[in-house]
C-alpha cells in the first residue's frame, strides 16, 4: 500500500524544476489557481524548493527596493560602489538567515 501511495504522489506533483518556474512566475502574477496549488503542495514536501522559493523573495523585495531608490533619485543616479556593496549584504544575510 506504500509503494502504491508514493507511486500515485509522484504522479500528481509537479518536480523541482517545474516548482522553480512556476515560483518564478508565481512571483510575476503568472499562475493559474491550480499552478499555484501544485506549487505549494510541492514546496510542502520539499525543502530545497522552499529555500530556492524564499530566496527568489528576498532577492525580488531587494530588486524592487534597489528599482524604487533609483526612480526617487535623481535622474540618471546609479549606485555606487558602497550602496551595491551594502545592497549585496543585505541579500546574502537575507538568505543565509532561515
Amino acid at each position: 500500500m506504500k509503494n502504491g501511495f508514493l507511486s500515485f504522489m509522484r504522479r500528481i506533483m509537479i518536480n523541482c524544476e517545474e516548482a522553480s518556474m512556476l515560483s518564478t512566475h508565481e512571483m510575476l502574477g503568472r499562475v493559474s489557481m491550480k499552478e499555484k496549488m501544485d506549487l505549494h503542495m510541492h514546496l510542502a514536501g520539499c525543502k530545497h524548493c522552499r529555500k530556492y522559493y524564499r530566496q527568489s523573495i528576498i532577492i525580488n523585495k531587494s530588486i524592487k527596493r534597489m528599482k524604487d531608490l533609483e526612480h526617487v533619485s535623481r535622474a540618471g543616479h546609479r549606485l555606487s560602489n558602497s550602496e551595491k556593496s551594502a545592497l549585496k549584504r543585505i541579500i546574502n544575510n537575507s538568505i543565509q538567515s532561515p
